[in-house]
């Protein structure tokens, strides 16, 4: 049972992360058209070659974000990596604590400031996209796992990162 609702909330992140770089796909052709006005279809051209950066950004900002909870299983369990253990949860229960470094709030404004002081335009929409995916998987974790302002690492730090602190009951 585990598994198959961590397989539904998976498929939640995939198609969040489809929705990140399609956002930030039609950034890139609406901007790049109304810059080019004269050139047509060049916003088609640009999306389309920024295409895998795009989903590159969107795939770490949602998928790979979870890669933290890798930090709460080896402080719990060491580097003897048991998969079920991994999957369960289980570091958190043996702990009691919540770490997740990356699952943080204070990320998105550090994001927005790369946005805006990078200049290559293939980094910004890289940063654009992962920061869209970052912002939607964060939504998505605070629905889901009914914890407010526990994502915030400051607050989990200022707490000692008990899970008592962190995730609210439901």
């Amino acid at each position: 049972m585990v598994f198959f609702e961590l397989f539904k909330h998976e498929i939640v992140h995939f198609l969040l992360t489809i929705l990140a770089a399609a956002v930030t796909y039609i950034l890139v052709r609406k901007n790049s058209t109304l810059s080019n006005r004269r050139i047509r279809g060049a916003g088609k051209k640009l999306a389309r070659k920024l295409l895998p950066v795009i989903g590159l950004g969107a795939f770490i900002g949602e998928f790979l974000l979870d890669a933290d909870h890798l930090f709460d299983y080896f402080v719990a369990f060491g580097f003897d990596f048991q998969a079920h253990q991994f999957f369960r949860g289980d570091m958190f229960d043996k702990l009691q604590k919540v770490f997740v470094p990356l699952h943080s709030w204070e990320l998105l404004p550090v994001l927005a400031i790369f946005i805006y002081l990078t200049k290559n335009k293939t980094l910004k929409y890289f940063f654009i996209s992962l920061t869209l995916g970052f912002l939607f998987h964060m939504v998505y974790d605070t629905s889901y796992n009914h914890i407010t302002i526990g994502y915030s690492l400051l607050y989990r730090i200022l707490h000692g990162f008990d899970i008592n602190s962190v995730v609210l009951p439901h």
